[in-house]
């Protein structure tokens, strides 16, 4: 380089302040001297890791002082199936004080520094690569410069690579399998789903090296998995001594579906099928026999899976596949990646000899960069299935070849939905599904013995039905239902009961008899509500029935003495009530004392008679009543009530009371509302003058349930 060009150079700084320029001129004129000569080592060193490790690797740089350098650009190559870089640093190395400028992209990293005022050291660590080891043991991966510049490429850079590899260990584990053959060894201890190492080594003796202890390392789990093994073993020991397995083995089934892309590479397909790249046909094997390969990357219509016809195999003799004999099933997927024109490509296709498309035209039939399948079933005789190609116009060519051999059908239909309806005391409808088409039969007994059969249903179908008649009334029954599909596998249900009706009822009236026909004057009886409940504790439940008619008559109770005879006794009782009539009562324990008690809701007023207000009645516990209504805390209200209930509103443990009222709706008067009476406890009860069911609109009748199955 001559005086110009360090006048240009010079040149190029020369917005610069005065001081710096005078600085950098002085530097320039000390350094010129070696620059012309002077070539700097760049070396990468040799470096080995466990998988797993977070490393640093050092770029090592010499004869800088000499050269003058203030900036430079470095490329380095690496696998990243082996490191993960994860970063470049400078803390400690001589180009700490520059602006580092990183980036790594696919296997690639380029570092560049800049530092036009301090021209870095002599030697030492330039910068660090930081990297983690993903590979697994003895993988290796070559740290490789690709280009190397300093200043602006002058000087020029002596690069030397290195190599680092991902740490063996020095555990051994020997498997002894009782069956010869090639067997595959997954090491795998540590929380991730790949394996640290897969061997094959043919023989029943197999050497592994397996991983060292680290921390937190408390066994290693080894799975042993062989072409002749009917599944995966499993065996767990710390990892800090040789060990010796002995892993029993069992022939496995070959396999029962044979995937080809003709043509192409490994591919999984759209509904997660495994298709093998094309290979050439061996004994004992599969595949193509001669032929040559042709590929487009156009798009492919009527299917999902351009990629199993972009490729194609052509002029061939044809696909053999050594197989035990039996019937299978043979897709063959064609697509016209090529051609242009009907009739440019027609050719005829063999199956064991037979030939099962005649003059095929694809283009023809669908035209280009279409999926065109064809199906077929055969039957292997020779232990070898051939489809070979005959040639009429143009070469033959394939895209994808799937054989399925055709297993007996061994698997039962699945039964579901098992229902009965039409239940009656002699008599039941059982309905069931089946996943395929298979007969139907029911067995029944009065124990899983069983004991009766229907009739068989012979047809098949999905749906099945079978009524079973001249069962006894109110009587548990066992069954099960049957199915067998045309294959002859037999389903059989689970035990499952059903219990017929009582069988119907005839009724006699004992009212007069029974002593329960209350006023016998035609157009005075008047009942508007009935209840029973055993108010006596006897065992037997007695009758009350509430009485609402234009001239006032008391309510009737009825003691239950046995033998379908009942006393009047409710004046006795002390529960007559005599006022302007009832509709609604009911007996319930208001005052959780194990005896019922009694409220009453009266509905109108009669001149002369007790304001006609509902009442509550306490049970002494031998059945004989006090009217409590004064003490109770419920207000004077002579609203019509229409029908009462006790519930556990608020879930307390105590029952609360509702009225209904309101029975005119809107002509009603405005004061009048249902009545709702929280229980307190000790039948004491307070009015609750708001919310729904205070305001509800008029009514005949009430009742509580959980109906939306919360507990209240």
């Amino acid at each position: 380089m001559d005086n110009s060009s360090w006048s240009l150079k010079i040149a190029k700084v020369s917005k610069m302040d005065a001081f710096k320029k005078f600085l950098l001129v002085n530097y320039l004129i000390i350094s010129f001297s070696t620059l012309v000569n002077a070539q700097i080592n760049v070396t990468i060193p040799d470096q080995s890791a466990d998988r797993g490790d977070s490393i640093s690797i050092p770029i090592n740089v010499s004869n800088l002082l000499g050269s003058g350098v203030y900036s430079f650009d470095i490329w380095i190559r690496f696998d990243d199936q082996v490191l993960q870089n994860i970063g470049v640093s400078t803390e400690g190395a001589i180009a700490d004080t520059l602006n580092i400028l990183y980036h790594c992209n696919n296997g690639e990293i380029k570092v560049s520094g800049y530092n036009i005022y301090h021209p870095l050291g002599d030697q030492g660590v330039l910068f660090y690569l930081d990297f983690v080891v993903i590979g697994r043991p003895s993988k290796t991966s070559e740290l490789s410069f690709t280009r190397c510049i300093f200043n602006d490429d002058n000087p020029s850079a002596n690069p030397s690579n290195g190599f680092f590899t991902v740490n063996t260990y020095p555990i051994n584990v020997v498997i002894t399998t009782n069956l010869a053959g090639e067997t595959q060894v997954e090491v795998d201890g540590r929380p991730h789903p790949a394996p640290y190492q897969t061997t094959w080594n043919a023989g029943t003796e197999h050497l592994i090296g397996v991983p060292s202890p680290q921390e937190g390392f408390t066994g290693t789990r080894y799975v042993f998995v062989s072409w002749s093994d009917g599944g995966d073993q499993f065996h767990s020991v710390a990892p800090d001594s040789d060990v010796t397995y002995v892993a029993n083995l069992e022939e496995a089934p070959l396999p029962t579906v044979w995937r080809i892309n003709a043509g192409g590479e490994s591919y999984v397909d759209s509904k997660g099928m495994e298709w093998e790249a094309d290979r050439e046909y061996s004994a004992g094997g599969y595949g193509y026999v001669g032929g040559r390969v042709y590929f487009r990357s156009d798009s492919i219509r009527n299917t999902e899976d351009d990629v199993l016809y972009q490729s194609e195999r052509y002029k061939m003799d044809g696909y053999r596949f050594d197989l035990p004999n039996g019937s299978y099933e043979v897709q063959l997927l064609f697509a016209e990646i090529y051609c242009t024109q009907v009739g440019q490509r027609v050719f005829d296709v063999y199956i064991e000899d037979n030939l099962v498309l005649d003059d095929l035209d694809i283009y023809g039939l669908v035209g280009r960069n279409a999926a065109l399948v064809r199906t077929f079933e055969v039957e292997v005789t020779d232990g070898t299935l051939d489809i070979t190609f005959g040639q009429e116009i143009e070469n033959p060519k394939i895209s994808a070849i799937e054989v399925s051999a055709l297993l007996p059908d061994e698997t039962p239909p699945v039964i579901s939905n098992v229902t009965t309806s039409n239940i009656t005391a002699s008599s039941v409808t059982i309905t069931w599904d089946t996943d395929e088409a298979a007969d139907t039969q029911v067995e029944y007994g009065l124990d899983t013995n069983y004991g009766s059969t229907t009739t068989l249903d012979t047809n098949l179908v999905t749906s099945h039905v079978q009524e079973i008649t001249g069962l006894l009334a109110n009587t548990t029954y066992h069954y099960r239902v049957i199915s067998r599909d045309a294959a002859g596998n037999l389903a059989v249900s689970n035990d499952q009961t059903f219990k017929t009706n009582i069988a119907d009822l005839t009724f006699t009236d004992i009212t007069i008899s029974a002593g329960t026909g209350g006023p016998m004057e035609r157009g005075r009886t008047g009942g508007h509500a009935a209840i029973f409940a055993d108010v006596d504790s006897d065992g037997k439940v007695d009758l009350y029935i509430t009485m609402r008619f234009d001239n006032p008559m008391a309510d009737l109770f009825f003691r239950n003495i046995g033998g379908n005879v009942f006393v009047d006794e409710g004046a006795l009782r002390g529960i007559d009530d005599f006022d302007g009539g009832s509709h609604g009562a009911c007996f319930a324990d208001l005052d959780n004392d194990g005896d019922y008690d009694l409220y009453n809701g009266t509905t109108d007023s009669v001149a002369g008679l007790p304001p006609a207000i509902n009442n509550i009645f306490r049970n002494d516990g031998s059945g004989y009543f006090t009217d409590v209504t004064a003490s109770s805390g419920i207000p004077v209200r002579e609203w019509p009530t229409r029908a009462v209930l006790a519930f556990d509103m608020e879930s307390d443990g105590d029952l609360d009371l509702f009225c209904v009222t309101n029975y005119l709706g809107t002509n009603d008067p405005a004061d009048e509302r249902n009545e709702v009476y929280r229980n307190d406890g000790n039948m004491q009860f307070t009015a609750i003058n708001s919310g729904v069911l205070y305001t509800a609109p008029a009514g005949q009748g009430a009742t509580d349930t959980d109906y939306d199955g919360d507990g209240d």
